[in-house]
């Protein structure tokens, strides 16, 4: 119960934390370019995601392959 606890602390901190980064990144894009960079931005955190997805897509399954 105790390590549940802490590991969704730890998770509600990191949302909260990404979501006022992603606050402060959008109104940086928003007064730098308009919507033009806030949509540049959106296409840079997406692709960031999927490069992060891809990688770890790719790490479980070079260490399936090991345990076959």
């Amino acid at each position: 119960e105790a390590a549940h606890s802490r590991i969704n602390t730890v998770y509600m901190t990191c949302m909260f934390i990404g979501g006022a980064f992603g606050t402060w990144a959008g109104v940086q894009c928003w007064s730098l370019g308009g919507w033009t960079w806030v949509s540049g931005q959106l296409l840079l955190w997406s692709a960031l995601a999927l490069l992060v997805a891809l990688v770890g897509y790719r790490s479980y399954l070079r260490h399936a392959k090991k345990r076959i």
